[in-house]
């Protein structure tokens, strides 16, 4: 399933407590408007209502509750680790952009920038 400019849309900015959520759980597994939207354009001569009906019964298969509350639980964690290290590469990128023109120029030495690191730690 792809988004309108023919990409996969971004997991989080689908989740269950996202703006755009397209589930009502990380346990529904199907997106289930994307799959009636896909099986009508395949389907050009039956109705789109025919799949409203047909997909309740198809019987979709999905993890257990708690296989996707563990994997929920996973993904949280990833991504709380995905956002620290954002953060400390943004901070680690502003003392680089700070210090290297100083080192280059010749302004300070490396032991000057460590000792200026270590008053600003």
């Amino acid at each position: 399933m792809q988004g309108s400019a023919g990409r996969s849309p971004h997991g989080p900015n689908i989740a269950p407590d996202a703006p755009g959520a397209e589930r009502a759980g990380y346990g529904a597994v199907v997106l289930e408007r994307r799959l009636r939207d896909a099986l009508a354009r395949l389907n050009l001569a039956l109705p789109a209502s025919t799949f409203d009906d047909s997909l309740p019964q198809a019987g979709l298969a999905g993890p257990a509750i708690q296989a996707a509350d563990a994997f929920r639980d996973q993904v949280r964690s990833l991504m709380a680790q995905a956002t620290a290290g954002a953060a400390e590469s943004r901070v680690l990128a502003g003392i680089r952009g700070r210090l290297l023109p100083k080192l280059i120029s010749g302004d300070i030495r490396v032991r000057d920038a460590e000792r200026l690191m270590g008053e600003t730690a």
